[in-house]
């Protein structure tokens, strides 16, 4: 059984955090998987499926402390032997390499963003091995750095739980009435409220549609104080729910008759466009990064917007919706969490067996 210990800075939520949960519950059996982290509430997922958790201080930035926290990451690591070292952010991965010497762990890196060329952001080709999540960012880095020991492996969705003949429909029905969604157009938006993902622009379109319009907003973030002002200040309060980060989600995406992704800079994938897609849900995203692997030139159960363009998505959402009904056989075909695990595991067996070179 192979011993990967994964470093990412927080298991809250997200695409990244995401992942490692998913890695943990896939490789089940095969691999065990120790996380260190911060914490989060997708911890607990990483425990149900067998894996382990180490509280690591491994989240900031601080050039002043690193010194410290990488001595204490590197006899940590040494403490439970990994065969393998994951490194998900960049933070994680400099407390790595600047430690990772006699013994060296060989190491895989996931590069999870499209970040400014610079210096901090390098570290994450450093790896024997980086994984690319999608095709742009892998093109990013390509031509920023000039990285070869690329491996593009999409993200995958857990198609098990983000099946529509799994919905519980009781619990849909519990929803719509808690939120008031009964003879409304429910858009939804799934993600982390950060300025990135572009809720701004969902609530501006929002102003801009008939009042039988409903947002839905499933995620946490430091963000959401200012969204509720933006939304008081646009006249959509009452159009707008944020029900915070889920469990549910599969019964949230049932709700929705389209979702949405805003992302305002490109994505590296866009997990929440396949799990929309899976769920037989239209989406409505931006055109760029990652969105553009996953919905299909023609545009079947998706339809590609210019970015950052409120009256752009209030049309587009005004329109007849994309026809998803066959969306998931391709999301059974390319996207899904299975495929991502062996895809991932045959990364790891790749780097061990060339070790010595």
């Amino acid at each position: 059984m192979i011993r990967i210990a994964q470093l990412i800075p927080r298991m809250q939520e997200g695409g990244a955090e995401r992942g490692v949960a998913d890695l943990a519950r896939e490789h089940r059996g095969a691999a065990e998987h120790i996380v260190f982290s911060e914490g989060g509430r997708l911890v607990a997922e990483v425990l149900q499926c067998g894996g382990r958790f180490l509280p690591a201080p491994i989240a900031s930035k601080n050039f002043f402390t690193a010194p410290r926290r990488a001595v204490r990451l590197r006899r940590m690591l040494l403490a439970v032997s990994p065969d393998i070292v994951h490194v998900r952010s960049r933070a994680p991965a400099w407390l790595h390499y600047l430690t990772n010497r006699k013994p060296r762990i060989p190491t895989v890196s996931t590069v999870h963003g499209i970040n400014s060329v610079n210096a901090y952001s390098r570290v994450m080709t450093f790896a024997d091995a980086v994984i690319c999540p999608g095709s742009a960012v892998a093109a990013h880095i390509q031509n920023a750095y000039g990285a070869k020991n690329i491996t593009i492996i999409p993200r995958g969705v857990n198609v098990e739980y983000f099946n529509p003949a799994a919905v519980r429909n009781d619990e849909v029905l519990r929803l719509r009435e808690e939120w008031d969604l009964h003879n409304k157009k429910v858009v939804l938006s799934v993600g982390r409220l950060s300025e990135q993902k572009g809720h701004e622009v969902l609530l501006k379109a929002l102003s801009l549609l008939p009042p039988n319009y409903v947002a839905v907003f499933a995620g946490s973030g430091p963000r959401r104080r200012r969204l509720a002002e933006l939304a008081r200040r646009l006249g959509v309060s009452e159009r707008a729910r944020f029900v915070g980060g889920r469990n549910d989600m599969r019964e949230i995406y049932a709700l929705a008759d389209v979702a949405v992704s805003c992302a305002i800079k490109p994505e590296t994938f866009g997990r929440t466009i396949a799990e929309s897609l899976a769920m037989g849900v239209p989406m409505i995203a931006s055109d760029h990064g990652g969105a553009r692997d996953i919905i299909s030139a023609d545009e079947k159960g998706g339809r590609l917007i210019p970015p950052a363009d409120p009256a752009l998505l209030a049309a587009a959402l005004a329109l007849p919706l994309p026809d998803a009904s066959e969306s998931r056989s391709r999301i059974l075909t390319k996207f899904t969490a299975k495929q991502m695990a062996d895809a991932t595991m045959q990364v790891y067996k790749n780097v061990l067996a060339n070790r010595g070179e």
